[in-house]
């Protein structure tokens, strides 16, 4: 099956700050998956809060899951550390793009 129309893949970093967990993944459509975790975590849509979009690839996350397993909670999920914050830092400020994708 063609898909057609499709958007590109963006890596996001979606924060729930009143647990302190951030969900890495990739998605072709930011706006219905904030929604869908939403859903899933049982939280309000606007406590899912988009901290991190970046072009990329499932390459790239996978990059950035293995950079922070060690803050891993459980599947995509990790604890939202000045580690996780500071590395966003740097990608939005052009210091990792190489590997990690651009700021959108």
């Amino acid at each position: 099956m063609i898909r057609r129309n499709r958007q590109p893949d963006t890596v996001y970093l979606a924060l729930i700050e009143a647990r302190g967990i951030v969900k890495i993944g990739v998605t072709s459509n930011i706006g219905t998956r904030l929604r869908q975790i939403a859903w899933a975590q049982r939280v309000p849509a606007a406590e899912v809060v988009p901290i991190g979009i970046y072009s990329g690839s499932r390459l790239t996350e996978r990059r950035i899951h293995a950079r922070f397993a060690h803050l891993r909670i459980e599947g995509e999920w990790f604890r939202y550390t000045d580690e996780i914050y500071q590395f966003m830092e740097r990608l939005d400020a052009g210091l990792e793009h190489h590997m990690y994708g651009r700021p959108l």
